[in-house]
């Protein structure tokens, strides 16, 4: 993920699942997001991020499961 400009944010990254007809239309989510990653980014900056996380309650509905959505979400003077 990239940063644009000088001040500093905090980027979070999250993910949240669900069962959805083809190219994920018609979504029912199954999971709230779960934020994985919390990371300041300053300058311009470009910075990977990783993170896990173990959800237990979808156990039962991983067959079904066939879409996810990546959620970013930032404190500070986001652009």
């Amino acid at each position: 993920m990239r940063h644009n400009g000088l001040l500093c944010d905090t980027y979070e990254v999250g993910v949240r699942f669900g069962i959805g007809e083809q190219e994920c239309t018609n979504v029912q989510w199954v999971s709230e997001v779960t934020y994985v990653t919390s990371n300041e980014q300053c300058n311009n900056a470009e910075r990977p991020h990783s993170g896990t996380e173990i959800d237990d309650s979808l156990v039962g509905q991983f067959d079904a499961i066939n879409c996810a959505e990546r959620v970013i979400r930032c404190t500070g003077t986001c652009k």
